[in-house]
């Protein structure tokens, strides 16, 4: 697997003509790109260290994994909307400059954000089926048209053959002629077609296509293994949009406003996050 090494200036302002054109290469190529030491390991502990007890809560409220019984995509694979305050909402997190840059220059300068979810294989979890989180605007016609979605992915953790790394089906979002009527037709494709499991180390963020095959595999381990899934999508992409806290818009440069501008702005003791 490919990976692009960031600088720390990278990291701050963004990439050069160059590297971004590599970097949009790659997405467009394989269907994801990459970038390691995108965080320090020190933000990424931030991360876990507030995600955990929210993680608890959740599982809490939904009554355990009694309560979650049919109600998971995959089994012990837990996703959630977690509320939108820092460290989980910082912008370096909500709003990273590469990841930002890459998705501007392949979505449009008027790319939105409405989507910031959580996944979590358990340990013990199971493979999840194959699946892609959106289709094609005209499933069944053999000519691919440019991409809609991207997803941000920031692992709390080293992903690593052990804990569930994800598995991705590279340049699978350029097929075009399975419906996502009948998801099992993945599956039965994918078992035919290469894969790699997206070893990572702390610090890595993932851009992918969210047309591109995938799944959540296995937890061998005896720790949770998390990602957070930030959606950017073209300007004209319908979406349901959620409420962003008063405290953590005002944190966040004009830049960052101009991505989440279409969603509500509220009191942080109004602020609910998202329900499925």
């Amino acid at each position: 697997m490919i990976s692009l090494k960031l600088t720390v200036e990278e990291t701050e302002v963004g990439l050069t003509p160059e590297r971004l054109a590599l970097a949009r290469r790659l997405l467009n190529d394989a269907g994801f790109v990459v970038f390691e030491n995108a965080f320090t390991p020190e933000f990424v502990q931030s991360l876990a260290d507030a995600y955990e007890p929210l993680l608890e809560k959740h599982m809490e409220a939904m009554g355990g994994w009694e309560g979650l019984d049919g109600k998971t995509f995959g089994e012990k694979h837990v996703g959630f909307f977690p509320p939108l305050f820092p460290p989980l909402a910082d912008e370096r997190l909500a709003a990273h400059p590469v990841a930002v840059q890459v998705a501007r220059a392949t979505l449009g300068e008027g790319v939105q954000c409405s989507f910031y979810h959580t996944n979590t294989a358990y340990p013990g979890s199971g493979y999840q089926p194959v699946h892609r989180d959106t289709g094609h605007l005209f499933p069944g016609n053999f000519t691919p048209t440019p991409p809609t979605h991207l997803v941000v992915n920031v692992p709390f953790c080293p992903f690593t053959l052990e804990n569930g790394a994800t598995e991705v089906w590279p340049a699978s979002h350029w097929i075009t002629d399975l419906d996502l009527a009948d998801p099992s037709k993945l599956d039965e494709r994918a078992e035919n077609l290469p894969s790699i499991r997206t070893i990572l180390p702390v610090g890595s963020l993932v851009l992918r296509d969210l047309r591109t095959w995938h799944r959540g595999t296995p937890n061998l381990s005896q720790e949770t293994r998390t990602m957070i899934a930030i959606v950017y999508q073209r300007e004209w992409v319908a979406c349901k949009t959620v409420n962003v806290p008063k405290s953590t818009w005002d944190s966040w440069s004009p830049s960052a406003q101009k991505l989440y501008r279409n969603n509500a702005v509220v009191p942080d003791e109004e602020h609910v996050p998202t329900h499925w």
